[in-house]
């Protein structure tokens, strides 16, 4: 025989576990189980919380850059939204492609307010504050300088909101702001 084909000894066998080792190595791989199982489980939470937060904070963005589109359309033509108004954003992509704001609408409520000059005297700013009601008067104007006259605003109450289809509720972005008011036919321009 040559030495490479010499039998080798055998190995012993090895000892027959005890009566109370069998039962303690399956507790070991069951606590590590579920070690493991809540480590996964925490895991999963803290990524369903990420996702939940990136989704609202995108709802969020949208909502913001679409009131912004809109204020900036009724900013550039006031007329068309003296009485108000609402819709969707359907003019919002191109022809053709999936439209992403088709569950946002928007509405405008538009409100004719006016403003009253207060102060002004001795070289002062002239402020001008709401009128609360008819019954207050400008202040007098001082020696021969002309009184400062009321300015008509149109108070735009904006709500964009994102309502998913079949769904109830949903998020609403809401925005109040001033714009001078369109002036009317025979009134010189405004100042």
């Amino acid at each position: 025989m040559t030495p490479s084909s010499a039998p080798r000894p055998a190995r012993p066998a090895p000892a027959p576990p005890r009566a109370g080792e069998r039962g303690l190595v399956l507790l070991e791989v069951l606590v590590a189980l579920v070690i493991f199982s809540a480590v996964v489980l925490a895991w999963s939470r803290a990524t369903d919380g990420a996702v939940a937060g990136a989704v609202a904070a995108n709802q969020e963005r949208a909502l913001r850059m679409l009131a912004a589109r809109k204020l900036a359309e009724i900013r550039a033509k006031p007329s068309e939204f003296e009485e108000g108004a609402e819709g969707g954003f359907e003019e919002e992509v191109d022809l053709g492609e999936d439209n992403p704001y088709v569950d946002y609408r928007w509405q405008v409520e538009v409100e004719e307010v006016r403003a009253t000059p207060r102060g002004g005297e001795d070289g002062e700013d002239v402020g001008f504050l709401f009128s609360a009601d008819d019954a207050d008067e400008a202040p007098a104007p001082a020696d021969g300088k002309a009184a400062p006259k009321e300015r008509r605003l149109l108070r735009l109450d904006l709500t964009v909101s994102y309502v998913p289809a079949g769904e109830e509720g949903g998020d609403r972005f809401h925005v109040v702001t001033y714009l001078p008011a369109p002036e009317e036919e025979g009134q010189g321009a405004p100042r």
